[in-house]
């Protein structure tokens, strides 16, 4: 891969022909779980796709965000297009990925892992979230979702058991993606339910709140794998939404 830091890059769909690339949400051992383990019903804008090895949030009645290495395979696989939103099959009809993509240069700061997927038929409007137009990420704390892998932080054998679990991180830089570590207890920037994405997690969204609300702000992307995935210390990369508006509306036809 061209563009890459001196670390490698680990992708998080569980079970495809790539490495893994984020978990069913990988938190701190020591956090309590009943934080951790919520019902999916409480987030109903969160999407399991690829038979619930990826992941993608509804942005508006007939739209999903995702990234584009998991819209790559959906695109490649017609059973891969039956999604449940509350509960109703629906039919992903159109699959468009980000002008920039390049799955051979993941991590190059000019490629953008992102991908739009239209619905054949529109969900209630109270599903779909609002997206994040702010500029104020950085340190900012954002909630992360999914079914993937799960883990502790500090054993590097991660489990699947279809739960659906949250964490939180606290953002370190855009430049151009969101990007937060790992930390163990103790650190100086360690939130109390410390996480990072696991396989089965890609995709997924990193929400922030604001004045009680929930906004859609990042979409996971990969990690930059100095250790094992799943384990204190990798650094986490979703891509920021809030740079991308213009793209998606005009894609969708929103405003």
């Amino acid at each position: 891969m061209k563009g890459l830091l001196t670390a490698s890059i680990t992708l998080c769909i569980y079970g495809m022909g790539i490495a893994d690339r984020a978990l069913a949400i990988v938190v701190r051992g020591d956090a309590p779980a009943n934080s951790i383990l919520v019902e999916s019903i409480h987030y109903p804008e969160v999407v399991a796709l690829y038979d619930g090895r990826a992941v993608g949030t509804l942005i508006d009645d007939d739209w999903i965000l995702t990234a584009a290495h998991v819209a790559t395979y959906i695109a490649q696989d017609p059973a891969a297009r039956t999604v449940l939103i509350g509960g109703k099959p629906n039919l992903i009809a159109e699959v468009v990925v980000h002008p920039s993509w390049d799955p051979e240069s993941l991590g190059d700061p000019d490629v953008f892992d992102l991908a739009l997927l239209r619905l054949e038929h529109t969900v209630r409007a109270e599903l779909p979230v609002r997206i994040y137009q702010g500029r104020e990420e950085p340190n900012a704390v954002v909630t992360i979702v999914g079914w993937g892998r799960t883990g502790d932080g500090h054993n590097p054998e991660l489990i699947r058991d279809g739960r659906f679990r949250r964490g939180e991180n606290k953002i370190d830089e855009t430049t151009p993606r969101l990007r937060f570590r790992f930390d163990e207890p103790g650190s100086s920037r360690v939130v109390p339910l410390e996480a990072v994405s696991g396989p089965g997690d890609s995709g997924g969204p990193a929400f922030i709140e604001v004045g009680g609300a929930r906004y859609l702000a990042g979409i996971s992307s990969f990690q930059e794998d100095e250790h094992s995935p799943g384990l204190f210390g990798v650094t986490e990369n979703y891509e920021r939404v809030s740079d991308h508006i213009d793209w998606i509306e005009a894609t969708t036809g929103s405003r």
